[in-house]
């Protein structure tokens, strides 16, 4: 079309055809298409104001723009949505053994999509967010006063409490006997 400026009509045909599956396409379509038109008086209808093949080719222009900025935000709404309830999941099974490929079958994710999302929409990686809750919870239990060591670590999944101390003090800054003993 913008080529061949004499071509209005199929111009202003397609423009509605696009117009038409956009509106059909999208939940809430009328009120996402008169946010992209919002400058306009008349929203998206606007269209049918436009007289010359460039004004509808402009009009075109506004909605791909506007449906790309739409879909990136609806994207990293997805994205963001998806990781926080990755992290949910974590928090509430924080007492069993929690790996990368467990997590990417519950939420049918690839792990190194899962584990780049991860990395990107949080502020620390997979591992390190793992390790955190758990660390999160056993000092709750240090606290208590209740549970020995081996029996939080048991408690939480770790293989072995030394191996639950490394990971403590790696978190931490001290292992779970000074954490005890700080006051």
């Amino acid at each position: 079309f913008s080529n061949d400026k004499r071509h209005y009509s199929q111009a202003l045909s397609a423009a509605s055809n696009v117009l038409h599956l956009t509106l059909s396409c999208l939940s809430n379509g009328e009120e996402q298409l008169n946010q992209i038109f919002g400058e306009s008086a008349n929203g998206y209808n606007c269209l049918y104001e436009a007289e010359t093949v460039p004004q509808v080719l402009s009009w075109m222009t506004v909605l791909c723009d506007g449906l790309c900025r739409l879909f990136s935000e609806h994207n990293k709404d997805y994205k963001n949505r998806t990781i926080s309830a990755v992290k949910k999941y974590i928090n509430e099974h924080v007492d069993e053994k929690i790996t990368l490929n467990q997590l990417s079958d519950v939420f049918n994710i690839s792990p190194n999509y899962l584990s780049i999302l991860f990395s990107k929409y949080n502020d620390m990686g997979f591992i390190d967010y793992v390790n955190h809750a758990k660390i999160e919870c056993a000092k709750e239990m240090l606290d208590e006063g209740t549970l020995k060591i081996y029996e939080i670590s048991d408690k939480l999944g770790y293989e072995s409490a030394f191996y639950f101390s490394r990971v403590f003090k790696k978190v931490e800054g001290v292992s779970p006997r000074d954490y005890i003993n700080r006051t």
